[in-house]
């Protein structure tokens, strides 16, 4: 799930898993999914915590490409109060 590398600049093997300074670099090691996986895992503390604004969380797909999934995502969030 990661977007092609040809012509870019990288100094080793991007689809390899090199260590660094103690930090793991390589491509497609964490994207979007990763993220929401962390979102996903904190919405019991937030729950928890009483708010007075709400917390959305909008995840679309296809954010390599141009974002596709924005633009549908948008219409619907536009059409509802949220």
């Amino acid at each position: 799930d990661v977007v092609p590398v040809a012509g870019q600049d990288w100094t080793h093997n991007p689809f390899e898993l090199v260590e660094r300074d103690g930090k793991l670099y390589g491509r497609g090691t964490t994207d979007m999914k990763g993220f929401v996986a962390v979102c996903l895992a904190m919405v019991p503390e937030m729950v928890e915590v009483n708010l007075k604004t709400p917390i959305h969380l909008a995840i679309s797909y296809d954010e390599e490409v141009g974002c596709v999934g924005v633009r549908p995502m948008l219409r619907e969030v536009a059409r509802k109060s949220v």
